[in-house]
């Protein structure tokens, strides 16, 4: 059933990507505003085919509220400071650029660990699941690097103490 559920998702999920990225150079003819509608509708059209198709819930808990208020003030910046997934348990430097940014822009961080990799590893077949979002405590501008990057870690590492790892999941 697992190798099915793949199937069928790079069956439809991938040449309907393959599409909107070829109409995108259309609809960015159209202003801003269409194209930001136009990369909303993709992610929606992933997190539908990973749902339905792949049997994959994303839930999220923790420092949504912030997360909003960042957006609400155009801070909406988001990158992966390990540069790639990790295994659960893994604990890779973290990249340079993070610290480059962190430094640069001066803004709070509000770090995010997911669990994805059970569901989607980076190599093998997708399975069924819960993914979580875990926001973290916001860690304020102006910190060293040192200890930006150890309150980075720790946060990201949330979930491998997390009550829904050790109990299982859903």
């Amino acid at each position: 059933m697992i190798l099915l559920r793949n199937i069928v998702f790079v069956a439809i999920f991938y040449p309907l990507s393959a599409v909107m990225a070829l109409l995108s150079p259309v609809i960015a003819l159209s202003g801003r505003r269409a194209v930001i509608h136009w990369a909303t509708s993709w992610t929606r059209l992933h997190r539908v085919c990973t749902r339905y198709l792949l049997g994959i819930r994303v839930v999220m808990r923790g420092m949504m509220r912030d997360a909003k208020v960042a957006v609400e003030q155009g801070r909406a910046i988001m990158i992966f400071p390990e540069g790639t997934r990790v295994k659960p348990g893994e604990t890779p430097p973290l990249k340079p650029g993070f610290a480059g940014l962190y430094r640069m822009l001066g803004l709070p961080v509000v770090p995010v660990a997911t669990d994805s990799g059970l569901v989607w590893p980076r190599k093998g077949l997708k399975r069924p699941g819960v993914v979580t979002l875990r926001f973290g405590e916001v860690i304020p501008p102006g910190l060293p690097r040192a200890e930006a990057e150890a309150r980075v870690h720790a946060a990201m590492n949330a979930l491998e103490s997390s009550p829904a790892r050790r109990g299982g999941r859903a």
